[in-house]
């Protein structure tokens, strides 16, 4: 993926596997491995678009009006984007999912054979066992998914790569 221009380092050449991906970094993940062209920041209709880093915004506009990703709801009828907040591993299956089904059409979940399915939000059931079905998520050795974890960068990686894997290398 580095070589591909996917995914780079921190300063200091360091990839940082166990830390924590945000929603500006998975955005810009995203966007460069479908090869999709950045966005204007005309495009970010956020209540609070300041706080996108100027590295993410053109990649958050263009995962935004793809579809890929959306605002959180506020009370004021507005939407925020938060950038800085971490991705958890249930929301990372649900957008690999919602890619996938934009490229190769419906796919049929997979049953979630998980020890702790019964921990796996109800709005992201259906979108994880469609990224089971197609391979490109799976769970821990201990048999768990851990929804609710925070990815990290090792493991949004390994993300990536099986779906572009199921998306025949885009």
């Amino acid at each position: 993926l580095a070589g591909l221009g996917v995914i780079s380092g921190y300063p200091g050449g360091s990839f940082g596997p166990e830390r924590q991906v945000t929603r500006a970094e998975i955005a810009a993940i995203l966007v460069r491995a479908l090869n999709i062209e950045p966005g204007s920041e005309q495009e970010l209709k956020f209540k609070d678009n300041a706080a996108i880093p100027a590295w993410a915004r053109g990649a958050v506009a263009a995962a935004v009006r793809e579809g890929l990703v959306k605002g959180y709801p506020q009370p004021d009828g507005t939407a925020t984007f938060e950038a800085g907040r971490s991705v958890t591993r249930a929301e990372l299956a649900v957008l690999v999912a919602r890619i996938l089904e934009k490229e190769l059409g419906t796919v049929a979940p997979a049953e979630l054979k998980f020890g702790d399915a019964a921990r796996i939000p109800p709005w992201a059931k259906a979108g994880i066992g469609v990224a089971v079905a197609k391979g490109t998520v799976t769970g821990y050795p201990d048999s768990t998914f851990r929804p609710q974890n925070s990815i990290t960068r090792a493991e949004a990686a390994a993300m990536v790569l099986r779906l572009l894997d199921a998306l025949g290398g885009k």
